[in-house]
């Protein structure tokens, strides 16, 4: 008799402790899985990141060519639109969101704060070239100011974006292009003389 009053007890007891251990276990692997959710978030927000630092930086040699093109016409300067940049780098500048999403990714989360991980939806998660061309433009002048030249980004009207290079160098005479013309001896072309400052001689 008394087995079977005090079976019962033993049996809720034991029944308690087991649910009890089993949410503690459930609780323990909804835990695990966000901690794992979050680790994968963000070595994948660093993969898009690095991901677009590089495009960004894949832009440096296409601006040096352009240099190099104007300092052989004998200019100490040029200015350049990222808008025709970016144009010249793809067959479409859209085509680097289109078939780089990771590039795409990597410039929302450049423009959030660390402790964001999630994306919004891919609807909401898009870029004009405009927005692009806003942020090659720091990144270019700051690469090729590393290459000795002076560089200086300008946001331009109507949310143009513009690149100014300059390779003058300063401690030589500066040369000014006047009106007075004069016809070479040697090759009898006719051009503008230039003044050489100081000293103002005439060539």
């Amino acid at each position: 008799a008394l087995y079977r009053q005090t079976a019962p007890h033993s049996a809720i007891g034991s029944s308690g402790s087991s649910t009890s251990g089993g949410r503690r276990m459930f609780a323990a692997e909804l835990r695990g899985a966000v901690d794992r959710a979050c680790w994968q978030q963000r070595e994948q927000r660093a993969i898009d990141l690095i991901a677009y630092r590089k495009a960004l930086h894949e832009f440096g040699p296409v601006v040096m060519d352009v240099c190099r093109r104007e300092a052989a016409l004998g200019r100490d300067e040029c200015q350049i639109s990222l808008y025709e940049l970016l144009g010249q780098a793809c067959n479409s500048p859209l085509d680097l969101f289109e078939h780089h999403s990771s590039v795409l990714r990597g410039l929302f989360f450049s423009q959030q704060p660390g402790g964001v991980l999630e994306l919004p939806s891919w609807k909401n998660l898009s870029c004009t070239v405009g927005e692009f061309a806003q942020a090659l433009g720091p990144v270019l002048a700051e690469s090729m100011r590393g290459h000795g030249v002076e560089a200086e980004f300008a946001r331009g009207h109507r949310g143009g974006a513009v690149l100014r290079v300059s390779w003058a160098d300063s401690s030589s005479e500066k040369v000014c292009k006047g009106n007075l013309m004069m016809t070479c001896r040697a090759c009898l072309s006719k051009q503008p003389m230039e003044r050489l400052e100081p000293g103002g001689h005439l060539i």
